[in-house]
């Protein structure tokens, strides 16, 4: 099928033109930026592509050029239109859909090797986006995103860094997580007042046997970093029913000094804490 020959630049300006009104959205614009993308995408040679919030179509139009399928689910109807109408492809299936509050397009949700997600993500809804697709357990071979660059360094963090904190470990619970490249603010239109970060993530084995526990132990993380300026067992004071001398006690008991803080701490190393709690006392 011969298609007309586009820019990201000139499908964003073409957009604009017909929307006036603004969408609080920074549409990517920079072919580098998006070169960027296809490439972190082909090095998995998916065999599908879903693309969260296609917007002016900048990324999708190079993503059906890829020769696979692409489902593009788009909550703002003038989106939708505009896709359908610029990039008639047999490849392209576009789905109106609020990605935060409908239930996800039945073909998504069952098992098919490799479909790889790729989004330019709204800042404010990134992370809400991501746990959904952990949470409601999205089966796919890796996923292509950008986020805002403070919230990705975080999403990457390692321990012992001033990024690390609950979000690192739990997101890293599921996912390998790497950064390809930070993106500044000339690569959008309009310009955010932030830089952007691009990440790859890809699924780690699944550690607990069900998603209740993934939960617990989430938990477990997200009090232990609740006071970042305390030790480990004064932000952990009066969780399962323990005081800080307890927590001292498992602290020391793992190995680690009594005084130890949670940012120090790697995702391994919750891990193991977490094995060695009683499970019934698990919230």
């Amino acid at each position: 099928m011969i298609m007309e020959k586009h820019t990201a630049l000139s499908l964003v300006k073409r957009f604009r033109q017909h929307n006036k009104k603004s969408l609080g959205q920074h549409f990517l614009i920079d072919e580098h930026t998006i070169d960027a993308i296809l490439h972190a995408c082909t090095v998995f040679g998916a065999k599908r592509y879903v693309e969260i919030g296609p917007g002016a179509a900048a990324l999708t139009h190079r993503l059906v050029e890829l020769g696979q399928p692409v489902v593009a689910l788009e909550k703002d109807r003038r989106c939708v239109a505009f896709l359908k109408q610029t990039l008639p492809h047999p490849n392209l299936d576009v789905i109106e859909t609020d990605v935060l509050e409908d239930p996800w397009p039945e073909a998504l949700t069952q098992a098919q090797p490799k479909t790889l997600w790729v989004s330019n993500l709204p800042y404010n809804i990134a992370t809400p986006i991501l746990f959904r697709i952990i949470d409601d357990q999205i089966p796919l071979q890796a996923m292509i995103l950008m986020f805002q660059y403070e919230v990705g360094k975080r999403l990457a963090a390692t321990a012992g860094t001033k990024a690390y904190n609950a979000l690192s470990v739990i997101a890293q619970l599921y996912f390998d997580i790497h950064i390809i490249t930070k993106i500044g603010p000339k690569a959008f239109i309009p310009p955010p007042k932030v830089d952007s970060v691009l990440l790859r993530l890809t699924p780690r084995p699944q550690r607990f046997a069900s998603h209740d526990e993934a939960l617990a132990f989430r938990a477990l993380v997200r009090a232990a970093f609740s006071q970042r300026r305390k030790t480990m067992a004064n932000a952990l004071a009066g969780y399962l029913g323990r005081n800080k001398n307890d927590w001292q006690q498992q602290c020391v008991d793992m190995g680690w000094q009594p005084d130890v803080r949670a940012q120090s701490l790697s995702l391994d190393a919750f891990l193991a804490l977490y094995d060695k709690l009683p499970k019934r006392s698990q919230p």
